[in-house]
């Protein structure tokens, strides 16, 4: 069952920025996308979201066919309603219309869930604040680019997993991945190696709690200050650091 650490409130250091002048950067094939909630039939590879505020729910499903997008909001303008374009098996999926400025995003809810076939090519979320919750993310290549907010998953399965988080928090129980990069400037990662391959962790602050898989692991950490906690002693040659390995 899925997990519900989550909470759904904006963080304060972004209460100016959401009450400001908020505008969309143009983006290409504007008049192809179409407007709000859409199931796609197409046979969808990569998935792209960008999405400024609010909340995103991945839900995977191997009977589905296709892509389902539902966003649960109180905007009535199509210009402020998602926007999603399908083209040689992407999707792209968009907060507001291309090139559309709002004075404010305060009392505006703007929650999407995304129901899609396990196993992309390629999953990434581009999510300035809010909340992204899933119960696993099986994919080759998943990046997570977050400016403040929570992601809680379950498990992540993948070839590639990038994360970089401005401030917030990363929580994942069960991470399977031959390569994991991860860059925070603050913030807190949580996270559970099952197994795990090379690993490289750039921080300026935070804190890291890692549990390590049985037989060990390497990882690479930079940081400029913060602490990393680990369930393994561990032996440090610079950056590496190496436990039960």
């Amino acid at each position: 069952m899925m997990k519900k650490k989550f909470t759904f409130g904006l963080l304060t250091i972004f209460s100016f920025l959401l009450s400001a002048c908020m505008s969309v950067n143009t983006y290409p094939d504007a008049d192809k996308y179409l407007v709000g909630s859409k199931t796609y039939t197409e046979t969808i590879q990569e998935i792209t979201i960008d999405w400024i505020s609010g909340n995103i729910t991945l839900i995977e499903d191997n009977t589905i066919v296709g892509v389902e997008i539902v966003e649960e909001t109180n905007v009535t303008k199509d210009e402020e309603r998602v926007h999603t374009y399908v083209h040689d098996g992407i999707l792209k999926v968009k907060y507001f219309a291309s090139g559309y400025t709002k004075s404010s995003l305060n009392h505006i809810q703007k929650d999407i869930f995304v129901t899609y076939k396990p196993s992309l090519n390629k999953l990434t979320i581009n999510q300035t604040s809010g909340n992204l919750v899933a119960e696993s993310v099986n994919c080759d290549d998943f990046r997570l680019n977050m400016t403040s907010g929570n992601a809680t998953i379950d498990t992540i399965n993948t070839a590639g997993t990038t994360l970089n988080l401005t401030s917030g928090n990363l929580d994942f129980d069960h991470v399977i991945a031959n390569r994991l990069d991860v860059s925070m400037t603050s913030g807190t990662l949580t996270m559970g190696m099952d197994t795990i391959g090379s690993v490289d962790i750039k921080m300026t602050s935070g804190n890291v709690y890692l549990t390590l898989p049985a037989d060990g692991a390497k990882v690479t950490i930079t940081k400029v200050s913060g602490t990393i906690n680990a369930n393994r002693t561990h032996t440090q040659a610079g950056n590496l650091y190496t436990f039960g390995v």
